[in-house]
Protein backbone atom coordinates (compact mmCIF):
# COMPACT_ATOMS: atom_id res chain seq x y z
CA UNK A 1 0.00 0.00 0.00
CA UNK A 2 2.87 2.37 0.79
CA UNK A 3 4.27 1.95 -2.73
CA UNK A 4 0.95 2.95 -4.30
CA UNK A 5 0.69 6.07 -2.14
CA UNK A 6 4.24 7.10 -3.03
CA UNK A 7 3.68 6.49 -6.75
CA UNK A 8 0.45 8.49 -6.81
CA UNK A 9 2.06 11.31 -4.83
CA UNK A 10 4.98 11.49 -7.28
CA UNK A 11 2.59 11.60 -10.26
CA UNK A 12 0.47 14.32 -8.63
CA UNK A 13 3.56 16.32 -7.66
CA UNK A 14 4.95 16.20 -11.19
CA UNK A 15 1.54 17.16 -12.60
CA UNK A 16 1.43 20.27 -10.39
CA UNK A 17 4.96 21.23 -11.42
CA UNK A 18 3.91 20.86 -15.06
CA UNK A 19 0.86 23.00 -14.33
CA UNK A 20 3.14 25.67 -12.87
CA UNK A 21 5.16 25.70 -16.08
CA UNK A 22 1.94 25.96 -18.08
CA UNK A 23 0.84 28.99 -16.05
CA UNK A 24 4.19 30.73 -16.52
CA UNK A 25 4.66 30.01 -20.21
CA UNK A 26 1.10 30.45 -21.51
CA UNK A 27 -0.96 33.65 -21.54
CA UNK A 28 -4.31 33.43 -19.74
CA UNK A 29 -6.24 33.60 -23.00
CA UNK A 30 -4.49 30.50 -24.36
CA UNK A 31 -4.88 28.30 -21.27
CA UNK A 32 -7.24 25.34 -21.52
CA UNK A 33 -10.76 26.39 -20.48
CA UNK A 34 -10.86 23.92 -17.55
CA UNK A 35 -7.79 25.45 -15.86
CA UNK A 36 -8.45 28.09 -13.19
CA UNK A 37 -7.27 31.48 -14.42
CA UNK A 38 -8.49 31.09 -17.99
CA UNK A 39 -9.54 34.49 -19.34
CA UNK A 40 -10.57 34.69 -22.99
CA UNK A 41 -8.53 37.25 -24.90
CA UNK A 42 -6.14 38.00 -22.05
CA UNK A 43 -2.40 38.24 -22.72
CA UNK A 44 -1.43 38.29 -19.04
CA UNK A 45 0.29 35.25 -17.51
CA UNK A 46 -0.66 34.11 -14.02
CA UNK A 47 2.57 34.17 -12.01
CA UNK A 48 0.82 33.68 -8.64
CA UNK A 49 -1.16 30.67 -9.90
CA UNK A 50 2.09 29.16 -11.17
CA UNK A 51 3.88 29.83 -7.91
CA UNK A 52 1.06 28.19 -5.95
CA UNK A 53 1.09 25.15 -8.22
CA UNK A 54 4.87 24.88 -7.84
CA UNK A 55 4.68 25.04 -4.04
CA UNK A 56 1.95 22.38 -3.95
CA UNK A 57 3.90 20.16 -6.36
CA UNK A 58 7.08 20.40 -4.31
CA UNK A 59 5.16 19.76 -1.07
CA UNK A 60 3.61 16.61 -2.52
CA UNK A 61 7.02 15.40 -3.72
CA UNK A 62 8.47 16.02 -0.24
CA UNK A 63 5.56 14.04 1.22
CA UNK A 64 6.33 11.18 -1.19
CA UNK A 65 9.99 11.25 -0.24
CA UNK A 66 9.26 11.13 3.49
CA UNK A 67 6.62 8.45 2.97
CA UNK A 68 9.03 6.29 0.99
CA UNK A 69 11.64 6.48 3.76
CA UNK A 70 9.19 5.69 6.60
CA UNK A 71 9.23 2.20 8.01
Amino acid sequence: MKTIVVAVAVIVGLAFIGLAALYWLTPAGELPAFVPGYAPGSTKSHFNHGLGALVIGLAVLVFAWFRSRAR
